[in-house]
Formats: structure tokens, C-alpha cells, sequence
């Protein structure tokens, strides 16, 4: 099976190779923990490696396919999953979009940190939302004002529909939505809304609503962000705070940081990253940085990182 999807894979490619687009995207790391309670103090590992296909079969209708190789949570095999399989239909409306494609929620705010091989976007690395599903959506624009609307399994890319509930994804903010490479400004506000049956067969509801905001001007480049997650079956919500920056000295030489904080009771874990980002060759980002993970009980960590970034066009 594996054998038969690699050969199909590569027939697309090379049969369409006229007009069509692949690339390949990987995120490296070299990792210290001084953490004296871990097994293992340095690894060498890979945090992701896409695979994107893309073809363009009118004016108004494209596909994409993407795969995901990342490690599996329980064992840490590297394990392959289609990330991206969908068609976009370009209308005299808007665009709609069928099939497995990227989320609403967190994709704007991901382009402002800019730095995804460093770390992910905080409602991505928190569990707000997933990056991408399998559903139906709608993006238009009306001037300078991005709406959209998805309707997805809610399970993510990763597994199954588990019920017969639906989540509501709604997005809308001003401005462009890739300031790591556009001047400009942002403002925008996101909202999800997911209905479940609990153990006891209780209907609940999971909602996530946040505001970010973007600007980028000279060498300058940051945003914030405030999201909540209000899950009906929790006593607590839980909040968090995102703040992030991004300074570049040269074409070749960028500083970066950024400040998480989540909560959720008593329990509240802060989250400090500050880099530098160093572009020697086209396709090519070394980032050597510092982690800092402070839990308002317990001990704090520090975690030295040197992160790669290879993308192949």
C-alpha cells in the first residue's frame, strides 16, 4: 500500500510537472534540557516534514495535496498523514473550499510569529484547536475585511469523526494575513463552537473565542493574542495570553521572542522563547534559541535549541 501511494504520488508529480507545484518543507532540531529529571539531556530530531502538491486546473479550481511526517505521541515513531486534500472553487461569492484543508482559527496569528519551525502558534501548541480538518468552507473579502466559515469533523487531520457533531469555525480581520511577508497591520477575532456527549451521554459544548492583532513596519514585526477556552463539562476556562516579536538587523540576521502564558484555575504555566535567526542560503533558516518554562508550582526548566528550516520550491 505504502509502495502503491509512493508511485502514484510520483506520477502526479512528474505527469503534471508542467504546470504544477511540489515542495518540501523540514523542521530540525538539536535539543539541551538541564532539567535533571529527564533520561535524556540532548537529542537531535525532526519536529516536521511536509510534502505539498499543487495544481492549478482552471482559473478558478485548484487542488492540493500535503502530507505530514511527525512523531506519534505515545511511542514517538514518525508516522506519515495526509494533512491537505482539497479543491478550491474560486466564485463570483467567495471561495469555497471542500475536503481535509487548514483551519481558520490560528492561521492569520502563525504567519505574525512567523517562526513555526521554532515552535508552533500558541493555540496550536496549547490544544485550542487543531490545524487542519475535514469539512466544507467559505473565504471572501469585502475590502481590507477577510471573512470565512468552516464546518468540520472537529477530530483534526490525525483521527476519525468519533460523533455525529459538527464544529463551527468563523473568522474575520482586517488587513493582510501574511505579515512575515507584507507590510501592514492586522486586527481580527476568531470563534469555534463544538457540541459533545460526555461519558454519562450529557450534551456539552466547547467554545473558543480570541482576538490578535498584527503589525509589521521597517524591521519590525509582532502581534498578540488573548483566547479563552470555555468547555461546558470544566469548572475553570482556560485562558491564554500570546505575545510575540520579531527584529531584523539584517537580510540575513533577524532577533525573535516570544512571551506565552495559560491558565486555568489555580494552575498557570508561563513560556519564554528568544532567539536568533540566522538565513545564510535561500531555503535555508538556522535558529538558535532559548526556552525558559515556569509553572506557578513546581521547578522551572531552561531548554537551549538550534532549529533548522529547509525549503525546497
Amino acid at each position: 500500500m505504502k509502495k502503491t501511494a509512493l508511485i502514484a504520488m510520483l506520477a502526479l508529480t512528474f505527469g503534471f510537472a508542467q504546470d504544477a507545484k511540489f515542495s518540501g518543507l523540514g523542521f530540525y532540531e538539536l535539543s539541551y534540557n538541564n532539567d535533571k529529571g529527564e533520561d535524556i539531556s540532548n537529542t537531535f530530531d525532526f519536529n516536521r516534514v511536509y510534502f505539498t502538491f499543487e495544481k492549478n486546473i482552471s482559473e478558478t479550481l485548484n487542488y492540493k495535496f500535503q502530507t505530514d511526517v511527525g512523531r506519534k505521541g505515545d511511542d514517538g515513531r514518525l508516522e506519515v498523514y495526509l494533512k491537505n486534500a482539497k479543491l478550491s472553487w474560486k466564485t463570483d461569492f467567495g471561495k469555497l473550499v471542500f475536503g481535509l484543508q487548514g483551519l481558520n482559527v490560528f492561521n492569520v496569528q502563525e504567519k505574525t510569529w512567523g517562526y513555526r519551525s521554532v515552535e508552533k502558534s500558541a493555540m496550536d501548541k496549547f490544544k485550542f484547536a487543531s490545524s487542519a480538518d475535514l469539512g466544507a468552507g467559505f473565504y471572501t473579502k469585502v475590502g481590507e475585511v477577510s471573512y470565512s466559515t468552516l464546518v468540520t469533523n472537529g477530530s483534526g487531520y490525525k483521527k476519525p469523526e468519533n460523533d455525529s457533531y459538527k464544529k463551527l469555525s468563523g473568522q474575520v480581520f482586517y488587513g493582510p494575513a501574511k505579515l512575515n511577508s507584507t507590510k501592514g497591520m492586522n486586527v481580527g477575532a476568531v470563534i469555534t463552537y463544538e457540541p459533545y456527549k460526555d461519558d454519562e451521554s450529557d450534551a456539552q459544548k466547547v467554545i473558543v473565542v480570541g482576538l490578535f492583532g498584527g503589525y509589521s513596519a521597517g524591521s519590525f514585526r509582532g502581534g498578540a493574542e488573548l483566547n479563552q477556552l470555555m468547555d461546558s463539562a470544566e469548572t475553570d476556562n482556560v485562558l491564554l495570553l500570546s505575545g510575540y516579536g520579531n527584529y531584523e538587523i539584517s537580510k540575513i540576521v533577524s532577533l525573535f521572542g516570544r512571551v506565552d502564558n495559560v491558565s486555568e484555575g489555580d494552575f498557570s504555566n508561563s513560556n519564554v522563547i528568544a532567539g536568533i535567526a540566522i538565513k545564510p542560503e535561500k531555503g535555508l533558516k538556522i535558529m538558535p534559541n532559548i526556552r525558559y518554562n515556569k509553572p506557578n508550582e513546581g521547578d522551572a526548566s531552561t531548554t537551549c535549541n538550534l532549529n533548522f528550516e529547509f525549503n525546497i520550491k
